[in-house]
């Protein structure tokens, strides 16, 4: 956990053998409203778009022939920069490191049945992160594999550049939080629930999707504490999932529940514009 000095929880560290979400709340500095996923850019409020859409969006990254380098700033060793560093790296483990090394995970690839995220929705956080928890969260269990949604992810994910994270383990964040080996709650099924689902004909699809700046990211970076990737941030995504169970005989059944998940972004570690860091706090209802 994160030094206990910084009040609430944390979010983006490895812990166990499972990507978790770690910010220090370090301000109270209030919550952001809601906004529409069909507002653009400019027609935030200047403070979140001010949050939204600082260096990442006019640092560009580096292209050179078929070779790709997410970009990367150098923050200045401010005594506020240097106490987050530090703290950050000795918040983690070996021993949660070394597991997260050894996990078997896909190399990544995108699918007929999982494309990449539009072109268009790849240099907004809020756009990236409402068209990747859509496509993350609509699926059709009797047609679509977890293999094929995992291998999506993994060439969605960007690498998590917090300090003391190595960079073996970087690369799995994303897959390590939403494979959940330790059993909590999130927006992707075990292999077993997958297959249960399936066999049920479940399908499910959700609307009205929302986001929002987290408040422990506003807190955060209100300490003056930068990033060294200049993409990353951490947005709150909330929308309605709708369950279908198609029967054989009989009516059909559906079910509509609130949801809202925790989306850390950053740099995609493969292509140009944003990707996603790690997946949280997945709530129902």
């Amino acid at each position: 956990m994160y030094p206990s000095k910084y009040g609430r929880g944390s979010r983006i560290l490895v812990a166990g053998a499972a990507a978790v979400t770690l910010v220090g709340v370090l301000l109270v500095v209030g919550q952001t409203t809601l906004r529409p996923r069909a507002g653009n850019a400019s027609e935030r409020s200047p403070a979140i778009a001010g949050l939204l859409h600082g260096p990442a969006l006019t640092t560009a990254p580096t292209v050179t022939g078929t070779t790709y380098r997410a970009p990367r700033v150098a923050p200045a060793q401010s005594a506020e920069q240097t106490q987050v560093d530090t703290e950050l790296a000795q918040a983690e483990r070996q021993t949660s490191i070394t597991p997260a090394q050894a996990a078997a995970l896909p190399a990544g690839a995108d699918t007929a049945q999982y494309p990449a995220v539009p072109v268009g929705d790849r240099n907004d956080p809020g756009a990236y992160a409402t068209a990747f928890v859509a496509e993350l969260i609509n699926r059709d269990y009797t047609r679509q594999s977890r293999e094929e949604l995992l291998d999506w992810a993994q060439a969605e994910s960007a690498p998590n550049t917090l300090p003391g994270v190595p960079a073996a383990v970087a690369s799995r964040s994303l897959l390590l939080s939403l494979m959940n080996p330790a059993g909590q709650a999130g927006p992707v099924p075990s292999p077993q629930g997958w297959a249960a689902d399936a066999s049920s004909r479940v399908s499910q699809s959700v609307s009205g999707l929302q986001e929002q700046v987290n408040p422990d990211w506003l807190s955060l970076i209100s300490t003056g504490w930068e990033p060294v990737d200049p993409a990353m941030t951490i947005l709150t995504v909330t929308g309605t999932l709708v369950t279908h169970v198609l029967a054989t005989h009989g009516p059909s059944e559906s079910d509509s529940q609130s949801f809202s998940v925790v989306v850390t972004l950053g740099s995609n570690g493969a292509r140009p514009g944003y990707g996603a860091v790690a997946v949280d706090d997945w709530t129902l209802g």
